[in-house]
């Protein structure tokens, strides 16, 4: 996963987040039987701290559309 601009819409962070969680996937598919158990160790590392940031990039997006629709909402009021 390359360097990305930082996130500033709802759907950019869920796009992030999603992002995160097919890396995290990539990385358990290559935890298997049989691996070394260095590798596996940083392999889960990386699946434990990605799905952190996809968790918090996805309670991002819900915050900001919540905050859109609270100020449309009082926007027509």
């Amino acid at each position: 996963m390359g360097k990305r601009p930082q996130p500033r819409t709802a759907a950019e962070y869920a796009d992030t987040a999603a992002a995160y969680l097919d890396l995290a996937r990539q990385h358990m598919d290559a935890i298997g039987v049989g691996a070394d158990r260095d590798d596996a160790e940083a392999g889960a590392a990386v699946v434990e701290a990605a799905v952190a940031l996809a968790g918090g990039h996805r309670q991002m997006a819900e915050y900001l559309t919540v905050e859109a629709l609270r100020r449309q909402h009082m926007e027509t009021q």
